[in-house]
């Protein structure tokens, strides 16, 4: 009996470790982007919310919009999405390299699956109002 209470602790502390670890990682991966030079964009309408929930979590997409590329990160639990261009995704980048060369473990950032969909089409409730398209991009 007392075994399996062990066994059962130790499996609970194991899965405690990986919520926590997970948790750490993504608050990491968007302090990184933010000093990468990703901007934080709120989801302001129910369309740009059910967007946010079609992207991939913890990935970033490529996202197309009036021929111009930008990435995008989700963040789910506060309702917004980090979008970052060309350099600013491969700041992002050269920080995963260098903070994996300084014995990091992280993984280098995936791309999510591009669906198919014209970019223009699924991206322009994003760009009205935000500020995200203009000015520094």
């Amino acid at each position: 009996m007392k075994k399996i209470l062990n066994s059962f602790l130790f499996l609970g502390v194991i899965l405690l470790l990986a919520l926590v670890s997970g948790c750490a990682t993504t608050k990491h991966t968007e302090q990184m982007l933010v000093q990468a030079g990703f901007k934080t964009v709120a989801a302001n309408t129910d369309q740009q919310s059910q967007h946010l929930k079609t992207l991939p979590a913890d990935k970033l997409s490529v996202a197309k919009l009036n021929g111009k590329t930008y990435y995008v990160f989700p963040d789910p639990a506060h309702n917004r999405i980090y979008v970052g261009n060309v350099q600013a995704y491969q700041d992002y980048q050269h920080a995963l390299m260098y903070a994996k060369l300084q014995g990091d473990n992280r993984e280098l950032g995936a791309l999510g699956e591009d669906t198919g969909q014209s970019g223009d089409v699924r991206w322009a409730s994003w760009s009205e109002n935000t500020g995200w398209t203009g000015g520094s991009y």
